[in-house]
């Protein structure tokens, strides 16, 4: 062999050696930066539902869920089993669409991207217990979503009227969230919808007479807002109500009577309206109640045996032990020109009559009756002509149902001389 050989052949048999000695370091796998998936190697689900899929992971801080396992890491979002797939995302049994995301208690934090309202197959979404911000009225556009839960989260802002869109929905979960505004009365476009809970927000404004269009709805929970005015008579719809929690809020006016038409209805929550006055309506005796709560506002009870026998049947009750009672108003007038001006402070349950006499002491008998006038009015302009030169006036505070006429009287007052017409 040749010198120039076995050098030739010396350098080759060291490279194998230090080949072997040193073998190249294997490439690790190196997770995709936001934004940089590649949906073009997803094939499972259309490219439109990875890329909200993606949105979602970035705008939510993946990284730092509290299992994120598969999540940007393999191309098969659906599966082909537990092991293979996106924690949280269930697809049809086809595995041809995300079907549902189950991401609640996740350390999701961020907000929800609008690309989520691609996911155009989607049923089930629920991103409740994390720290999510603000509702994307693209939400709106999930035609076939049937449950939304977004509960305990750091929502705020507006309730999206969009979401009114949601045809197919059956439950709507954004409690215990930040919440404010008015409840969007498009709310009441949702046929299918049997569950609404909007407790623990800072929502405001009055409840929606639309929500009478839910006939469809159980479950009715506005607890705890800062919620305003009357309970809407249109309630009287909902025939399949069971729970109706209106605590804990700013409502006032009386309650519907006819609210006892409600045959299913099993708990009233009133609790803590302070304005919320005026006489427990007889209509409810029909309702077969399990829970009763009105304590802590001014609502009363009629005393007659047969409401505070049913009273008595209710296991779990919260009362104001008031019963209604009319107190005697203080009136007062002045003319005006040949009118006469009338105010009076509050007493009635049920509304007030307003009687006239020319003679300054005077029994509502002897009077005559000028009209009856709603509980809510405390003030009225007497413009028809008097017969004699005084007139004299008294309110009664009235509470009457059908077991029950109780009046209070007011003092009286008058003596305003009227010249008499031509003629008399």
């Amino acid at each position: 062999m040749s010198p120039f050989s076995r050098w030739l052949s010396a350098a080759i048999l060291l490279v194998l050696l230090l080949s072997a000695a040193f073998p190249p370091a294997a490439t690790a796998r190196v997770p995709a930066s936001p934004g940089t998936f590649d949906c073009g190697a997803v094939t499972q689900i259309p490219t439109a539902e990875c890329q909200a899929l993606v949105a979602l992971y970035n705008s939510t801080t993946g990284a730092g869920w509290t299992n994120k396992t598969g999540w940007l890491a393999n191309n098969t979002p659906c599966g082909p089993d537990e092991t293979a797939k996106w924690y949280g995302v269930a697809c049809d049994t086809a595995g041809e669409h995300v079907w549902a995301l189950y991401l609640e208690n996740n350390h999701l934090i961020g907000s929800i991207p609008p690309a989520l309202g691609d996911l155009g197959s989607l049923d089930e979404l629920y991103l409740g217990s994390n720290q999510l911000s603000g509702i994307p009225p693209a939400l709106g556009k999930l035609a076939n979503l049937q449950t939304l839960s977004l509960w305990g989260n750091q929502m705020n802002g507006a309730i999206p009227p969009q979401l009114g869109d949601l045809a197919n929905l059956a439950s709507l979960d954004l409690s215990i969230n930040r919440l404010s505004g008015g409840i969007p009365p498009e709310l009441g476009n949702l046929p299918r919808l049997d569950a609404l809970y909007l407790d623990s927000n800072q929502l405001t404004g009055s409840i929606p007479p639309q929500l009478g269009n839910l006939t469809g709805l159980e479950y009715l929970y506005l607890t705890s807002n800062q919620l305003t005015g009357a309970v809407p008579a249109e309630l009287r719809n909902l025939a399949n109500l069971w729970s109706l929690y209106l605590d804990h809020n700013q409502l006032s006016g009386g309650l519907p009577a006819t609210l006892g038409q409600l045959a299913k209805l099993q708990e009233i929550y009133l609790n803590s309206n302070p304005s919320l006055g005026y006489n427990l309506p007889r209509g409810l005796l029909a309702l077969p109640l399990e829970r009763l709560y009105y304590d802590h506002t001014g609502l009363c009870e009629p005393g007659d045996t047969a409401f505070q026998s049913w009273l008595g049947s209710i296991p779990y009750l919260g009362r104001t032990g008031t019963f209604c009672t009319p107190k005697p108003v203080t009136l007062s007038g002045a003319r005006q020109g040949t009118d006469i001006a009338l105010q009076w402070t509050q007493g009635a349950i049920t509304g007030y009559e307003l009687h006239r006499s020319a003679a300054p002491y005077f029994t509502p008998v002897q009077g005559t009756l000028v009209l009856t006038l709603p509980v809510t009015t405390t003030a009225y302009t007497d413009t028809s002509a008097i017969l004699g030169p005084n007139a004299f006036y008294m309110v009664r505070s009235k509470f009457q149902d059908s077991a029950n006429d109780v009046s209070a009287n007011s003092n009286r007052v008058g003596k305003w001389s009227f010249p008499v017409a031509p003629g008399h």
